[in-house]
């Protein structure tokens, strides 16, 4: 009897059977993390819009304020988000009607933190390091040389024109 074998080897399929199950292990791992980020962007998205036609809807209760009203203008901004607001300005015309001359959304005044630790340039300890430009100490830099002065000074090399010409 003769025993059949194949031309690939059974070790040859198992590799690739576990490579090809990697791959699609990572893909799918790909994939949840994919729709992970898209849900939560969606929520975030839902959380904006609903919070803009909350303050759509307090818009149109200042506008019918206002024209049950008798003054001339209004003026309001009204925050949708903590970085955005819904800004409207409205004016009397003469005959009585109410004009929107302006209904829309702006940025929000935001607050600059001005409390970031930026280095300044000096150690903790208060010496200035030897190579600090615009410092007293500035040994073998150019700031040394053209305040005129210090052993490390920056030399140019003069530039020669080739012999013949150009």
């Amino acid at each position: 009897m003769d025993k059949q074998t194949s031309p690939i080897g059974v070790g040859v399929i198992s590799i690739l059977t576990v490579l090809l199950v990697l791959c699609l292990a990572v893909f799918a791992a790909l994939t949840l993390s994919s729709a992970r980020a898209d849900l939560a962007l969606s929520r975030r998205n839902a959380d904006t819009v609903q919070a803009y036609y909350a303050a759509d809807a307090q818009a149109v209760r200042c506008y019918e304020a206002f024209a049950a009203g008798q003054e001339d203008m209004l003026e309001a901004t009204i925050p949708v988000t903590k970085y955005q607001s819904l800004y409207l300005r409205l004016a009397r015309r003469a005959d009585g009607e109410v004009e929107i001359l302006d209904w829309r959304t702006v940025a929000a005044e935001a607050e600059l933190d001005e409390t970031l630790p930026v280095w300044d340039g000096i150690p903790e300890d208060g010496r200035a390091h030897p190579r600090t430009f615009g410092r007293k100490r500035c040994h073998g830099t150019a700031a040394a040389a053209a305040a005129g002065g210090g052993a490390g000074r920056v030399r140019r090399a003069a530039h020669r024109r080739p012999a013949g010409g150009l």
